[in-house]
């Protein structure tokens, strides 16, 4: 359980240190922000697809382990299950979130920023603690 959880930790903290590498690169100007600030047709499709990604994907992540099949994969596969679906949780939150920055700093537009800030706070509440991860097993076995 412990190699499970520090896999998934891994990719928690790859998460938000990508964005900030990002952030970074932009605000140092070794990538110039804004570089398609003009093209206001694909910054709107790009805009709705992110707004639509992002409220879709939080409440999927939040709430991926009350499904059934999730369910009975942890019954079953534990450490192998805890592992994938944990996996797919946070790149739930992590993939729209890292897209989120990079498009706030190509199209300089505020909104791409508002769900980042949005994600990044979300994916706080999946951080793979241990006691998490024991309990995310547990609840499935009926032992709580």
């Amino acid at each position: 359980m412990k190699k499970t959880r520090k896999r998934l930790a891994y990719i928690f903290w790859a998460i938000p240190i990508t964005g900030l590498a990002i952030t970074l690169l932009f605000e140092s100007d070794m990538i110039l922000p804004g570089g398609m600030a003009g093209a206001a047709d694909i910054e709107f499709i790009l805009l709705s697809i992110m707004v639509l990604a992002t409220l879709g994907a939080i409440p999927m992540a939040l709430r991926l382990f009350t499904t059934q099949k999730v369910k009975a994969e942890l019954a079953g596969k534990k450490e192998i299950a805890l592992r994938k679906w944990g996996t797919a949780r946070l790149c739930m939150l992590g993939i729209p979130l890292i897209a989120n920055t990079l498009m706030y700093y190509v199209f300089m537009k505020p909104a791409f920023g508002y769900l980042a800030i949005i994600l990044l706070i979300c994916l706080i509440f999946v951080y793979p603690a241990e006691d998490r991860c024991n309990s995310e097993v547990r609840k499935q076995n009926g032992d709580e």
